[in-house]
């Protein structure tokens, strides 16, 4: 009776491995033959969208658009200076043109000055060796246009005081004492 069992599971054993494996190989053959079929399905799809010749509209509409464009560009060709565009514009003297209320100015320490006590007071420094402007903690302005302006650093001593100069920015609502100093930034720090 173990003879015949045994026989019975080999037989049933081998009967599963070649039913696998031709179940396998026809599963195989199937997927391969539907991706050929996409495959092929695909390439005819675009084949005609990308190969399809225009139409007497399209071409026409297209010539349309060729001609519009070509004249625009006919028409404006040569108007930009760019040579103008390299040029950076000095916005302070253009704020003060335009908006007197929000201009920097230079002040002078010796006048009398009513609106002083309407500015808060700061006091930076100029590292005339590097061209670093700095607050009184060490902390670098990036922007010395916008702070001071870019005519300040050339007022230095103008009302008797050899290294300092006063700025006023209104839009900021401060008044700069601005202290010069004879070294860099990066020296010192």
């Amino acid at each position: 009776m173990l003879k015949e069992s045994l026989i019975f599971i080999g037989g049933a054993a081998t009967g599963a491995a070649v039913c696998y494996f031709v179940v396998k190989k026809k599963v195989e053959d199937e997927a391969n033959r539907r991706v050929d079929e996409e495959i092929a399905s695909t390439k005819a799809y675009y084949a005609t969208l990308r190969y399809s010749p225009l139409t007497e509209e399209e071409e026409a509409y297209l010539e349309n658009d060729r001609k519009e464009v070509e004249e625009t560009y006919d028409k404006y060709a040569g108007r930009i200076d760019y040579s103008s565009l390299s040029k950076k514009p000095d916005l302070n003297s253009i704020v003060k043109e335009k908006y007197p209320e929000y201009s920097i100015e230079i002040i002078d320490p010796n006048q009398d000055d009513p609106e002083e006590l309407l500015y808060e007071q700061q006091t930076l420094q100029y590292y005339e060796g590097d061209g670093v402007l700095a607050d009184i903690s060490e902390n670098i302005i990036s922007d010395v246009s916008a702070t001071i302006g870019d005519e300040a650093l050339d007022h230095f001593g103008e009302f008797g005081e050899e290294d300092v100069v006063r700025v006023r920015n209104k839009r900021l609502g401060t008044d700069y004492e601005v202290i010069r100093i004879h070294s860099s930034y990066v020296d010192l720090n």
